[in-house]
């Protein structure tokens, strides 16, 4: 019983380093506001989500394989807090990726970020529900901090930084894959491709996004270009982009630019941005303008208020909480965001 009972105590001994290399973190966001909008007949008034961040949890772990190689993974739903109900009808819609990290950089497979989902860095209201670009970029474009800027079926390379300079390729398979020619003589039209250039140094950051997004929501032969560029400078952040999309099936040309300004006060920080859409569709243009005031509770606790308007062109009714076609939208929203 004794020898047993040693034999036990040594197999623990053992694997508990092994163990020790493996790690599984549970973390997530809840981000909810009571707001009201207005856009000609629409209106809201309520409590819902995502100013600052969409709400999610998430579990992420890695395991030191030895000689500099890590295996990663994540799973992350989204939800909305408003009511609990699911983002999306897929489990883990937000990511849900294996990979590789080592000296070579990192390569994942599964649902991921494309390089679009990046441009966040360079605006002004962290990319949510009362940001002109989120905003603008509704509809289909793929350089969005949003569902358009995660890929399904991808392979995914994230190179390690140097001098400032990294770079991410990502492909998409998308959701045609057998190769049945009789029905699908091309299983690729589906297929996309990204890529995405960065530079962060000190308070400079600069992105470069090219996506091929094939047959998009927006029609065939969906391409886009995106540059944008972030500068602190102590008392005062600017930051601003310009991205075109084009349609060949259809011949049509979308334009979204934006700029905007983070100004410290105190504890927090005043928001202002503007943006605007600009479509070769006749009556098809937008302009947004956002002012909010983040205030920091805490490290992980933010309180925020903010009021958004956008104005439509005929043939368009973008927006937020409130939208028609053809009308002004005007949202105001007080919430609280917390990460844990």
């Amino acid at each position: 019983m004794q020898k047993k009972l040693i034999a036990l105590a040594i197999a623990g001994m053992i694997a508990a380093p092994a163990f020790a290399q493996s790690n599984v973190t549970v973390y997530g966001i809840i981000d909810t506001f009571v707001g009201v909008g207005k856009a000609g007949d629409a209106k809201f008034s309520g409590v819902a989500n995502g100013v600052l961040n969409g709400p999610r949890i998430g579990f992420k772990g890695e395991e030191d394989l030895g000689n500099g190689l890590k295996a990663k993974f994540v799973l992350e739903q989204g939800f909305n807090s408003d009511d609990a109900s699911p983002a999306s009808s897929k489990e883990f819609h937000r990511q849900a990726w294996v990979g590789l990290e080592g000296g070579f950089g990192f390569i994942g497979l599964g649902r991921q970020y494309s390089p679009g989902y990046y441009a966040f860095r360079n605006d002004a209201v962290a990319a949510g529900a009362l940001d002109p670009a989120a905003i603008l970029t509704g509809g289909g474009l793929q350089v969005d901090a949003g569902s358009d800027a995660r890929w399904d079926n991808s392979v995914n390379y994230q190179s390690k930084k140097f001098g400032g300079f990294s770079g991410q390729v990502i492909y998409s398979f998308g959701s045609t894959e057998a190769d049945d020619k009789a029905k699908n003589p091309n299983r690729n039209t589906d297929d996309k491709v990204g890529l995405g250039l960065n530079y962060a140094n000190g308070p400079l950051n600069v992105d470069y996004i090219y996506i091929n997004a094939g047959d998009s929501t927006l029609g065939d032969d969906h391409k886009e270009h995106y540059l944008g560029a972030a500068y602190d400078f102590g008392g005062f952040k600017l930051v601003g982009s310009y991205q075109t999309a084009s349609v060949d099936a259809n011949d049509s040309d979308v334009k979204v630019y934006q700029i905007g300004g983070i100004v410290p006060v105190g504890m927090g920080n005043i928001h202002v941005a503007y943006g605007a859409r600009n479509e070769d569709a006749q009556d098809s243009d937008s302009r947004s303008f956002t002012v909010a005031y983040t205030h920091n509770l805490s490290k992980r606790t933010i309180a925020y208020v903010g009021v958004n308007r956008t104005t439509n062109d005929d043939n368009v009714g973008l927006g937020a909480l409130a939208k028609q076609d053809g009308k002004s939208s005007n949202a105001l929203g007080l919430g609280i965001r917390h990460a844990f």
